[in-house]
């Protein structure tokens, strides 16, 4: 319902019966009132309230939008006016609603995607709002970004802590495939969802607010990597809710039906192909640090800890999080084979010329089974793990030469150079 301080503002221009039995007719009034007075701040808020509550009532996209820009307005006034104090409660509230009105004020498809669509026009009760996008808005690193779901208001189970970053805009989490043509270092799963900000900035809302002809743009930021927005030529921080991406990623993924039908392998028909995968598009001046799982287990066994590690920023904006997922049913050798050629082959596509040194000062850690393999990228094995198969050397066994070399780069481990610190976790050496 009405705060108090919306509530003052009604009775000051005698609306507060007429809010109640039309409330349309009351807001129509009290934006006339306000554009009068040139939209004092005790009017915006109440202008921004009362819209965004309306708004819920009725379902209408034009009352989301409304209450963005009456709450823009307050927050970011243009020239001389001030903004409201930092412990005005008015700030902390105004900003909230232009946050979930944000995501309101667009279409959604049945299945809760945001429709972002091209540059247009929204019709407002006082006016309409043109808005304007770049046409790359939903390209991130050589990826396209789809399927964007709000999630401030999602319930998170199952993590531990869960972290959000107080600011402005509109936490969303996102999809990504490859743009045609483009080949990731380090490709994004196909149920990962990268967090983002989406943020409209609207131009002299003041001024549009007394014309009726408003323009804006619409951005979005991928908030692991940016945490502050432009505004007015201010540094603003930007809203974020990294675990609740997170979170749904984890939920899509259902790791709990999987890890064990997975280690049973063709006992049941089912078999995974190892990969290497990541949670944003890799940057150079990361250092990789890589977590491999265990026996039975997935790469979403590392979620607790990768969610303390995304929330410190010293560490976040220093790592690359990478996640080896294998079929722990499989000899421990062949796996360690699969995982050095995946993390070879990042390296090369991180860094052909040898200009990055942060990629060549990986960290992997592994738990279980998976700090065997772990084990695998840092010692020079000789011919001890031969030694169990055979006493003939290896040239001298007749094999086709594609199973020769297989089997050579099987059991006969060199370290992998790039490889600077391993770390086990409960691992049975």
């Amino acid at each position: 319902r009405p705060s108090d301080f919306s509530q003052n503002e009604l009775r000051r221009y005698d609306l507060l019966e007429a809010y109640d039995d039309e409330p349309d007719s009351a807001l129509a009034k009290l934006h006339a009132a306000a554009l009068a007075e040139d939209f004092p701040p005790d009017a915006l808020f109440a202008l921004t309230e009362l819209s965004f509550l309306r708004a819920q009532e009725t379902e209408l996209h034009a009352g989301y939008a409304a209450a963005v820009i009456y709450s823009y307005a307050l927050l970011f006034p243009e020239g001389e006016r001030a903004p409201l104090d930092e412990l005005d409660p008015r700030e902390r509230i105004a900003a909230d609603m232009y946050n979930r009105a944000l995501t309101s004020a667009f279409k959604r498809t049945k299945e809760g995607t945001l429709v972002l669509g091209g540059s247009g026009k929204i019709a407002l009760p006082f006016g309409h709002i043109a808005v304007t996008r770049s046409p790359d808005m939903l390209h991130m690193s050589g990826t396209e970004l789809y399927d964007l779901q709000p999630v401030a208001e999602i319930e998170v189970r199952g993590l531990r802590n869960r972290y959000r970053r107080p600011g402005i805009g509109a936490p969303l989490a996102a999809k990504t495939r490859p743009l045609p043509g483009v080949v990731q270092v380090v490709p994004i799963g196909p149920t990962v969802r990268v967090p983002l900000t989406a943020v409209l900035r609207i131009d002299s809302p003041l001024e549009g607010l007394r014309t009726g002809d408003l323009h804006a743009r619409l951005d979005l930021f991928a908030s692991l990597d940016t945490e502050t927005v432009e505004i007015g030529g201010r540094a603003i921080p930007l809203e974020a809710e990294p675990t609740a991406a997170l979170a749904a990623s984890l939920a899509e993924s259902r790791f709990w039906k999987t890890e064990l039908q997975i280690f049973l392998g063709d006992a049941i028909g089912l078999r995974r192909e190892s990969a290497l995968g990541g949670l944003r598009p890799y940057k150079q001046g990361r250092i990789p640090i890589v977590f491999v799982h265990g026996t039975a287990s997935s790469p979403a066994r590392w979620a607790d800890m990768v969610n303390d590690l995304l929330a410190d920023a010293r560490l976040r904006d220093r790592y690359a999080f990478w996640f080896f997922t294998y079929d722990s049913g499989n000899p421990i050798l062949y796996s360690g084979y699969q995982f050095r050629a995946a993390l070879t082959k990042a390296v090369d596509r991180a860094d052909p010329n040898g200009s990055d040194p942060c990629v060549r000062d990986m960290v992997v850690m592994g738990h279980s089974q998976g700090g065997l393999l772990t084990k695998l990228t840092g010692i020079d094995s000789g011919d001890v793990f031969w030694a169990n198969v055979s006493a003939k050397p290896l040239d001298e066994v007749k094999l086709a030469p594609d199973d020769k070399e297989l089997l050579r780069n099987t059991v006969f481990v060199k370290p992998l150079p790039f490889v600077r610190e391993v770390i086990f976790l409960a691992t049975p050496q």
